[in-house]
């Protein structure tokens, strides 16, 4: 029985490789990568090191885990020991000219211009001056008389005087904005109100047709709508939005937004304000901060005030004499009360003057409680 008990508790033993006491003698304990060295006066080896309480611990250990104080390892930017044995002799390796190799090839000398500042290019002799075609010389295969094949001149590409500039290259049945010429061209000049009349009439072409992609639409109906805005064709402008939106898409809340500015400084259908100013509310995910936030306080703005201005004009009616539904009366009043409250909210969420919200509220509501 004591035979077998020795046994088990050998068997471990045997499992055991020096391999697994590497961490207990690094073999490279020194910051600087010796195996050896001093550091204030104390010697670090791959041997273990005492600590203060006399527990041995590894060399390159930087604080001990029994007395937590520092090791003589923990500056990790001490300075390289000193080797003070004797001097190495110095092995001289003898040096060895590449073979010399002979040149097969006549190389010709060329003379080097003394100014290297001259770009003056070196005269031609006789033999490299190439010949140019005069009247009398034969034309070369395939050219025809006149047409420059035999010229040493570049030919002029650029419209002379009282010429018209080319004209891009359009497809005669568009279906995406590609067909109308390059689309950063396209874009820019849009941007700029430049766009020339040919490449309006593409554009339109695809813009307005009920066979082409809904993308491809889109993208050439927003080149219209820039250029449309930017030369001040108000009146075109609005037509175009008014397509883009109905016929076309609406997931672009700037569009609808601008659409809504536009109707309230009209001082257009204030049903109108509201509905659009819902649809960039609807989609206004897409834009980020600051954009998100001051868009979205427009945007409730744009529904209050138009909201209030459609109830006081019923307000002055009624006071005038003029006969008013009432229940039309009280829903704007109502619609009034609900978007200026929202609109007075949502300024101070996001810390901006609400004074203007709250007095259209309390005008409307009758009582300041009601608006907060």
């Amino acid at each position: 029985m004591f035979p077998l008990l020795l046994s088990l508790l050998a068997a471990p033993a045997h499992a055991v490789d020096w391999s697994d006491f590497a961490d207990a003698f690094p073999a490279l304990p020194c910051s600087d990568g010796w195996a050896a060295c001093l550091v204030g006066g104390d010697p670090i080896s791959p041997e273990p090191v005492k600590d203060k309480v006399g527990v041995p611990t590894p060399s390159d250990l930087r604080v001990s885990w029994f007395a937590l104080e520092s090791q003589p390892a923990f500056d990790p930017f001490a300075g390289l020991s000193v080797y003070s044995g004797p001097p190495t002799t110095e092995t001289v390796v003898a040096r060895v000219d590449p073979p010399e190799v002979q040149p097969t090839d006549v190389i010709e000398r060329v003379e080097m211009n003394p100014n290297p500042l001259d770009r003056t290019p070196p005269a031609l002799s006789n033999d490299d001056k190439k010949p140019t075609v005069s009247p009398k010389d034969p034309v070369e295969p395939g050219c025809a008389d006149g047409d420059g094949c035999g010229s040493t001149e570049e030919p002029d590409d650029k419209p002379q005087q009282g010429e018209a500039e080319p004209q891009p290259v359009m497809a005669a049945n568009p279906t995406a904005l590609e067909d109308c010429g390059d689309r950063n061209e396209i874009e820019g000049k849009a941007m700029l109100g430049k766009l020339t009349e040919a490449q309006r009439t593409c554009l339109e072409k695809v813009a307005g047709s009920g066979t082409a992609k809904i993308t491809a639409r889109s993208k050439a109906s927003r080149p219209l709508l820039y250029d449309a805005w930017t030369t001040g064709d108000k009146s075109r402008w609005e037509q175009l939005v008014v397509r883009h939106l109905d016929e076309i898409e609406r997931s672009d809340p700037a569009i609808a937004m601008n659409y809504a500015s536009h109707l309230a400084r009209q001082g257009r259908s204030p049903a109108a304000v509201i509905r659009w100013s819902d649809v960039a509310l609807e989609n206004r995910t897409v834009w980020t901060s600051p954009h998100y936030e001051r868009n979205t306080l427009k945007l409730r703005g744009l529904k209050a005030r138009a909201a209030g201005r459609e109830w006081q004009s019923l307000e002055e009616k009624k006071a005038g004499g003029q006969e008013v539904d009432p229940a039309k009366l009280q829903r704007w009043r109502t619609d009034t009360v609900t978007f200026a409250r929202e609109w007075f909210e949502y300024s101070k969420a996001v810390g901006k003057p609400s004074d203007q919200a709250l007095a259209l509220c309390i005008s409307a509501a009758g009582t300041e409680d009601a608006c907060r």
